[in-house]
């Protein structure tokens, strides 16, 4: 967790979402081969699905109650939908973090 490639340093509000995921038992079930991937994926799933949320952090610069509850319920369903996708991903399947959202709907 938090390894950055040299020269590119992460944001504050993804190192924060990454270490909350980690201290609240959202990485326990994962491979540590797999952290990175979890990670990177995690990131592009806020960016895209939950954008609000690592705004809410890097802006407020605390964890409110509010922000606590909408950070877990954003990476209960990056576990869920996502990342749980992704394993189906690497066998060919495709992910839902890059799917169309009409696709992403009508698997829901």
């Amino acid at each position: 967790v938090l390894k950055q490639d040299q020269y590119e340093p992460q944001p504050v509000e993804k190192q924060v979402a990454v270490i909350f995921a980690a201290n609240e038992g959202f990485l326990d079930d994962v491979e540590p081969a797999d952290c990175r991937r979890f990670e990177r994926e995690m990131h592009r799933f806020l960016e895209s699905r939950h954008p609000g949320v690592l705004s809410r952090i890097r802006e407020e610069k605390k964890m409110d109650d509010s922000l606590i509850a909408e950070l877990k319920e954003a990476l209960a369903e990056f576990k869920r939908e996502a990342f749980r996708a992704a394993d189906a991903a690497a066998a060919g399947a495709e992910s839902p973090i890059e799917a169309p959202a009409e696709a992403v709907a009508a698997a829901v």
